[in-house]
């Protein structure tokens, strides 16, 4: 009598081996992340920043600062995703999951969805300063006899500073992988983080808001001479008096624009997730796979859009 031997379990399918993998590795990042000294600091300078922006005394100066709230954060979640996609070469870095023999596309998308923990983060912070903004009754645009004290962020601008965040882990893993000399790389980021954030004023106007990281609401533009006086402009406007230029410019927040400028975002970070996926190497290795060819389309179709939209408006 002979026995034949059968499986007792089928083997699972590759590609639930490597979600498995993938939700793994990124639990792991998450948690790394999340005991980062880095983080502390970041929440501590957002926590600054929103003490210093509310004494803005000025049409729209309080409303307008939402984003800005969020920079610090996006700045840390660039660097912490720096870090992580340098932990395959450097010595002074543990690599993720070292004990998994595990290839270079898992252990990216493992990276990316690690960062995913900051993105929460910011809707988190965002769903507060929502809640909080709701209690105290609104915020203050305009002035005189066009003048409002309820104005609320619309669902677009809500969206801004999670979709900023969430580039700027997907822009600091790709940037990680494909540079090795890091330090100039960071340098800039910091640059760009200080320049969104202490002088983003300056890409407040077009053509440069179209493609800026951070844009604010509500917008001025225009509206008359400094003879005219509030009560001259139509009823459903809201008008503020520019100290500067002298003048009367009518204040308002435009939501297609806003949304043009999230689906930009939304395009970045898909072009830099499907940058971080390229797999390192020669020959076929480097040839573009199907995935990686639809992120690039999907990316630079939100891209064009996004400033399309924004242009437009």
């Amino acid at each position: 009598m002979s026995a034949v031997a059968t499986p007792v379990a089928s083997a699972a399918p590759a590609a639930t081996v490597e979600r498995k993998s993938i939700v793994a590795l990124a639990g792991i990042e998450a948690r790394r992340n999340l005991r980062s000294p880095l983080l502390l600091v970041v929440l501590v300078f957002s926590a600054l920043t929103v003490l210093n922006a509310n004494g803005f005394d000025w049409s729209g100066g309080t409303y307008g600062n939402l984003p800005l709230y969020f920079v610090p954060l996006a700045g840390g979640t660039f660097f912490l995703g720096l870090r992580s996609a340098g932990r395959d070469h450097r010595a002074d870095v543990p690599p993720l999951g070292e004990d998994c023999a595990l290839d270079e596309t898992v252990r990216t998308a493992g990276r990316l969805l690690g960062l995913a923990v900051f993105p929460a983060l910011a809707a988190a912070g965002v769903l507060v300063v929502e809640v909080a903004s709701r209690i105290e009754g609104g915020y203050w645009i305009g002035e005189a006899t066009r003048r409002t004290d309820t104005a609320l962020h619309t669902p677009f601008e809500l969206l801004q500073p999670v979709a900023l965040v969430a580039f700027a882990g997907a822009a600091g893993v790709a940037a990680g992988r494909r540079f090795r000399h890091r330090t100039p790389i960071a340098v800039l980021a910091g640059v760009m983080t200080f320049l969104s954030w202490g002088a983003y004023w300056v890409f407040q106007w077009p053509p440069m808001f179209a493609m800026s990281l951070v844009q604010t609401q509500p917008i001025s533009r225009w509206a008359g001479p400094t003879s005219a006086g509030a009560s001259s402009f139509p009823d459903h406007w809201l008008v503020s008096y520019d100290d500067y230029e002298n003048y009367w410019a009518r204040q308002y927040v435009d939501q297609p624009l806003m949304g043009g400028h999230v689906l930009y975002l939304m395009g970045l970070t898909v072009l830099c997730v499907g940058a971080a996926l390229r797999v390192r190497g020669g020959g076929a290795a480097m040839q573009p796979t199907l995935l990686r060819r639809r992120l690039r389309w999907i990316g630079w179709a939100c891209v064009a859009g996004g400033i399309l939209i924004q242009l437009w408006s």
